[in-house]
């Protein structure tokens, strides 16, 4: 019932759920087009959903799809409780499953990520029969649950590469029997198994990788291959020759960040409250190391441990963690929060009950207050994140009033940021481009500092490295962007999920383009003439803090997490004809663009590989429009659509304005939110 609810008063699907039911609408025409395209599991099984219900409905709508894509991930989701509960069974017997499956139903994030249009929990139903069967396999010794167990995980592979893990598990297990004293003796029917676990995982996920044309997923493989950036490197009161890299009790800073963001999000997923019981029942059951490893039990030990390690390279190479990343291991833990439940029952009772006789009840009682305070939780925050997508109001009015007052033939050019009010308008979409110009130049060091300065002079630009010119071209426009977003140190722009990793000191920004003489001089440390009048900031970030939201005066190092200084006051509304960004910078330097400061829609600076970047946007009007585009719609804040705003600012009030196309730029429709 909860699932049902969350589908149908959801306003608007996922981002990622407009991909996935284009592709699926394209399985009919070119399916190998949709297997190479990547994982193509998720809409198979929509464009098969949607082949069931033209049984009974024949209408193909945009919301017809979405209803589709929503109702597969709950039938999965649905589906997926039935092995979790018989996992659960054999790990911690069948009332405390009974629980656990009860808290998963209640957790309003899981709920709601399968409600929507996204392939986590077609990913875990597969993951955990294939689980389940490995589970069955190791107690019983048939090959035919190895097999089942390798080929549901290859099925799974198809939704999310991550299912892959099962054979892992399999492995693991067969070195365990073969190599610990006492695990079996029976080491040739051991590989035989495992053997036959492979081959069932070969069957379906073969042919998926033979048609993608590679093994191993392209982002594990970049995770994989990229070495491993621990080191966080300092300065101290502007003296920048670095120092020894950051570790606190012997392990990386990188890697207790990512240790935290983790627990962060599990935490997220679990309410917090259920948190606690999780690692309380995880330690009773972790224990004796040779229970683990001689029991089923060690088919968690490794998920667990697995998943904190792959977490752990994700954040380290990506910057990020997100809840949908830590569910599968929340989902296969979920079983040992009754047992720590029942743990802290019994403790509450030891100190609130004097009688023997009536301590088993009392246990009960406190278990069932303690699960209900869990469950009251789950409930309150149903409320805040209900209807799912509510702020996205708007994104739905306008594709209404485009679907009801364009041709089905008409072309729509629409902002990057909001491609769903082309999918639920059912029109064709082109997206609205703008006048921007890049320069870059290299070479910057990973590891040391360096001097960079990026200008503009309402014709050219030009970057320098430690005092030289090191590039310099034509913009191809003379006026550069009003400042709309907020300005920042260690991100691009506001709301942006990317942040530098590095160190910053010395930050200047001017409303002139300085000469090379005046940029050398600020490279030896010499105060330029423009200082006094063209001067907008001046930031030395001096100190050995961290740097912190709101702050300017401390922070240094920025862990490409969440570090960043808010600079929002000079941001938005920077209009200035030209401009200089300087300053030092000591970048930790990957394929990954590492933006150390930004405002929005009007300059970026930032570093990739070894070269430094330098990105400007024309002054607006400055939007390409496709010439076809019968209508534009265009995002924007304030009182009127003559300053439109690409996306970048993420105020609380959000239009949309629809214009008659570009000659006319004629605004027949404002929607908004508050």
């Amino acid at each position: 019932m909860i699932g049902a609810y969350l589908v149908a008063t959801t306003v608007m699907i996922a981002e990622d759920g407009v991909s996935y039911i284009t592709r699926a609408q394209q399985c009919a025409k070119d399916p190998i087009a949709v297997i190479k395209s990547g994982s193509p599991g998720y809409p198979i099984l929509i464009f098969m959903g949607h082949k069931l219900n033209g049984l009974f409905n024949s209408s193909s709508s945009a919301q017809a799809w979405a209803y589709t894509a929503q109702c597969v991930a709950l039938f999965c989701r649905v589906l997926a409780l039935v092995p979790l509960y018989y996992i659960g069974k054999l790990l911690v017997g069948g009332r405390k499953s009974f629980w656990a499956i009860v808290i998963l139903i209640a957790l309003p994030y899981p709920a709601a990520f399968g409600s929507d249009t996204l392939r986590d929990w077609p990913h875990i139903l597969f993951l955990s029969a294939s689980f389940l069967f490995l589970i069955w396999g190791a107690r019983f010794g048939k090959w035919w649950m190895f097999a089942a167990a390798g080929m549901t995980a290859g099925l799974g592979h198809t939704m999310r590469p991550e299912c892959a893990q099962v054979v892992i598990y399999g492995i693991l297990w067969m070195l365990v029997r073969l190599f610990v004293p006492g695990a079996s003796t029976r080491r040739l029917q051991t590989a035989l198994l495992t053997l036959v676990l492979l081959a069932g995982f070969a069957v379906p996920a073969g042919f998926y990788m033979k048609a993608k044309g590679r093994i191993i997923p392209e982002k594990l493989e970049r995770v994989i291959s990229a070495a491993p950036a621990w080191e966080s490197s300092g300065a101290k009161n502007g003296a920048f020759d670095g120092a020894a890299a950051v570790q606190t009790a012997g392990v990386p800073v990188d890697v207790l960040k990512a240790l935290c963001l983790l627990g962060a999000n599990i935490g997220d997923n679990l309410m917090y409250f259920f948190a606690v019981p999780l690692a309380i029942g995880l330690h009773r059951h972790f224990r004796k190391l040779r229970r683990i490893l001689l029991t089923e039990r060690l088919f968690v030990f490794i998920l667990v441990v697995l998943y904190v390690v792959m977490m752990t390279m994700l954040c380290s190479y990506y910057g990020y963690i997100s809840r949908r990343h830590c569910l599968p291991m929340v989902v296969l833990t979920i079983f040992y929060i009754p047992v720590g439940l029942r743990i802290i029952a019994r403790q509450l009772c030891r100190m609130n009950c004097k009688s023997a006789s009536t301590a088993h009840i009392q246990r009960q009682r406190w278990f069932l207050m303690l699960l209900a305070v869990g469950l009251a939780i789950c409930i309150a925050k149903f409320a805040r994140i209900t209807p799912l997508r509510s702020d996205k109001q708007s994104y739905r009015e306008v594709a209404e009033w485009l679907r009801k007052n364009t041709s089905p033939e008409d072309i729509i050019a629409i902002s990057h940021l909001a491609p769903r009010i082309g999918f639920y308008a059912e029109r064709t979409t082109r997206l609205i481009q703008t006048n921007a110009s890049t320069i870059s130049a290299g070479k910057v060091s990973s590891g040391s500092w360096c001097h960079v300065v990026g200008t503009f002079d309402g014709e050219d630009q030009k970057l320098y490295i430690n005092g030289k010119p090191a590039a310099s071209k034509k913009s191809g426009f003379n006026a550069l962007s009003a400042g709309n977003d907020d300005l920042a140190i260690g991100r691009p722009s506001a709301g942006a999920n990317s942040y530098f990793k590095g160190r910053i000191a010395e930050v200047r920004l001017y409303s002139k383009a300085l000469s090379s003489e005046e940029v050398e001089s600020l490279y030896n440390h010499k105060i330029p003439q423009a200082e006094n009048s063209e001067m907008i900031g001046y930031w030395p970030l001096e100190g050995e803090g961290r740097a912190v939201n709101g702050r300017t005066g401390e922070g240094m190092t920025f862990d490409g997490i969440k570090d960043y200084i808010d600079l929002s006051r000079l941001g938005s509304g920077l209009d200035v004809a030209e401009i200089t960004v300087s300053g030092w910078v000591k970048a930790e330097l990957s394929d990954q663009m590492n933006w150390w400061i930004g405002n929005g829609a009007q300059f970026r600076m930032g570093i990739r590989n070894s070269k430094l970047y330098f990105w400007i946007r024309d002054r607006l009007p400055g939007h390409i429009i496709p010439a076809e585009a019968a209508y534009v719609v265009v995002e924007f804040t304030g009182a009127g659509p003559t300053e439109p705003n690409m996306g970048f600012n993420k105020k609380v009030q959000e239009r949309y304005s629809v214009w008659v196309n570009k000659r006319e730029k004629k605004t027949i429709a404002v929607f908004e939110v508050l």
